[in-house]
């Protein structure tokens, strides 16, 4: 939490007037008894306004840094930056916040269409920490790239067998972007080609250092 801390503290100082007085409704919206502080209940209170009732209460703990039981207007542009710029994110295992690096189900995210994504800390998915159902896995930094790269590579391919397609089916997306054709379900099954080769991989991987013995 406190490199993100310092990232958000960073961004605060050299932002806009404009954005630092947003910044403040944010905090005074928290604060509804308005003494400067925002307390747990505060906290909850707001979140289950917004509707957000699934909150882990060690996240009020892990933003409240001096560890006095009370949120001040720097702890409060930390828990900003992450609801504006990251994702809030738990662990759908344990319920702790995800903070970097963190497992996805990546059925659920190519079917979700609202972002309700499944996700896992690496310890509950080392574990096997998880419902059943959610089988293939990657992280969230190979799967953005995995998807970035298998998007550039479909592009190039249809572009070259036809370039006119191509731009007939970007500007249907433009209209419509739930529209599901050829070229997302190719990355999607590409995707789930490349983490089903993953899995097999850690499964194989098990059962070879299951079967060594120390003589």
């Amino acid at each position: 939490m406190e490199e993100i801390r310092e990232v958000a503290l960073s961004y605060y100082h050299a932002c806009s007037a404009e954005t630092k007085q947003m910044i403040l409704n944010f905090f005074r919206e928290l604060d509804s008894d308005q003494n400067g502080y925002i307390t747990i209940n505060e906290f909850t209170d707001y979140l289950m306004r917004k509707g957000c009732s699934c909150l882990n209460p060690n996240f009020f703990l892990e933003l409240d840094k001096d560890r006095n039981g009370l949120l001040d207007f720097e702890e409060v542009i930390t828990f900003y930056y992450i609801v504006e710029f990251m994702r809030l994110v738990f662990c759908d295992g344990c319920g702790c916040f995800l903070k970097s690096s963190y497992f996805t189900c990546v059925d659920c995210y190519y079917s979700n269409e609202d972002n309700n994504t499944y996700d896992l800390c690496p310890r509950c998915y080392r574990t096997g920490n998880y419902a059943r159902g959610h089988e293939l896995f990657l992280d969230n930094h190979a799967l953005l790239q995995l998807t970035g790269k298998l998007i550039h590579e479909t592009n190039q391919n249809q572009q070259s067998a036809s370039v006119y397609r191509t731009q007939k089916i970007e500007q249907r997306q433009l209209k419509n972007p739930r529209i599901k054709d050829a070229r997302t379900e190719s990355i999607k099954e590409g995707v789930k080609a490349f983490a089903h080769g993953v899995t097999i991989g850690n499964v194989v991987g098990t059962a070879v250092v299951a079967g060594c013995s120390i003589m």
